[in-house]
């Protein structure tokens, strides 16, 4: 591992945050998770005259061999990171890519990578490059407990992290609705009515009880917000 990927959870849909060497480390990860082609990966490239050609023979430098020459490390500039984080961050977290590849899925045992301070088995969702601690929460004590930051499972068996604001009346149908915001994209809010029967209706509501990094990755901003 070249250097720790750093995350974001402050909610302005910037995932990652990247220095030159976690932006290769990146690359190789986005590559393996989701066999991304040379076209997919094309698209990191900026193709204009203000930055230096060929981003992708940059981003794929490597360390060289104990016994080698220590190799100059090729120039990365904030635009072509700010670029990279973008464009990486939006695909990860509409679902398009993964981070890697056990993301999204619920498991149970003990959490990798925390150490022998606590082992004790529980559930846990990988997700966005952290590790969801979870518990099943019931509707009513959901709606009981006030604004708090859930992970839904939703009918077609993919995970999404979600603020959940209370409920409130629907207008026009006499009903009542689920006030509901994207926790990554924290602009993006919308009513989900009680019966919602559609592809994104909720399946199963949990508690985030701790969020820890995978492997890999590190905190740029959080978990504090979530905890």
């Amino acid at each position: 591992m070249l250097a720790p990927i750093g995350l974001r959870f402050a909610g302005d849909g910037r995932l990652l945050r990247l220095s030159a060497l976690s932006a290769r480390e990146l690359l190789s990860r986005l590559t393996e998770a989701n066999a991304l082609t040379r076209h997919e990966l094309s698209w990191f490239e900026l193709g204009d005259a203000d930055e230096p050609a060929r981003l992708l023979p940059r981003l794929r430098w490597s360390r060289p061999h104990v016994s080698g020459a220590r190799r100059e490390l090729p120039g990365i500039s904030a635009r072509e990171l700010r670029r990279i984080e973008g464009l990486a961050s939006a695909r990860v977290l509409d679902g398009s890519w993964r981070l890697s590849s056990a993301e999204g899925r619920l498991q149970r045992g003990a959490v990798p990578g925390r150490g022998r301070v606590d082992r004790r088995r529980c559930a846990y969702v990988p997700l966005f490059g952290a590790i969801f601690v979870v518990e099943p929460v019931r509707f009513a004590a959901l709606c009981a407990g006030g604004a708090r930051d859930v992970l839904v499972e939703r009918v077609d068996r993919s995970f999404r992290l979600l603020r959940f604001e209370g409920v409130a009346a629907a207008a026009g149908s006499g009903g009542m609705a689920l006030r509901l915001r994207d926790r990554m994209r924290l602009g993006r809010a919308w009513l989900a009515p009680l019966g919602d029967r559609s592809e994104h209706a909720v399946l199963r509501w949990f508690d985030v009880r701790a969020v820890v990094p995978q492997e890999g990755f590190t905190f740029a901003e959080g978990p504090a917000l979530l905890a």
